[in-house]
């Protein structure tokens, strides 16, 4: 009855619990396991001990396939260029639709031209210059670390932490593409 494989979608507890009640129901119906239990039937007492083994199997299923989640958001997170630094313009070999003949090969090739596929994106200032009105009307302006640079570093932080926390076998599991 282990239903959570690792790799699948995590589910709910409420899930778990619900499908878990479900397969029970269908091998061991209300009406067949309370006569199980007047007539002590051990059968009933070995089937509910593999239903607490496959349970554990699929909570522990199901916490790798979050972790597995986490995992990956925290990666995508990071790949992201840090908005202090800002971004180069990034490029790619793009085909012509020309070909030209390699003496080398003695084959046909295409023939590519560098282009633009994504703008470079200028670094956000350090600092910026915050105006707060005073409850008497009074105007306060002050200098404070830009805030996007604050959430960026700590959203940076927080990916980091669960990318170091991931269990090895979760990093494998996904750059194996299991």
């Amino acid at each position: 009855m282990i239903f959570v494989q690792k790799g699948d979608a995590p589910i709910t507890e409420a899930q778990l619990h619900n499908r878990t009640q479900a397969y029970i129901e269908r091998d061991w119906p209300a009406w067949k396991r309370e006569r199980a239990i007047r007539t002590s039937d051990p059968a009933l007492s070995d089937f509910m001990d593999t239903v607490v083994a496959d349970t554990d199997t699929n909570r522990a299923n199901n916490v790798f396939n979050q972790q597995i989640v986490d995992f990956v958001a925290a990666e995508r997170r990071l790949e992201q260029y840090q908005v202090a630094l800002g971004r180069e313009a990034i490029t790619a070999e793009v085909p012509t639709g020309e070909t030209t003949f390699n003496e080398e090969t003695g084959e046909e090739e295409d023939v590519t031209e560098t282009r633009e596929v994504s703008a470079a994106i200028d670094p956000l200032p350090e600092t910026v210059e915050v105006t707060t009105v005073n409850e008497d009307g009074t105007e306060t302006t002050e200098t404070v670390r830009n805030p996007e640079i604050v959430r960026d570093e700590e959203e940076r932080a927080s990916a980091q932490l669960v990318v170091d926390n991931t269990p090895i076998e979760v990093k494998h599991f996904v750059a194996d593409g299991d």
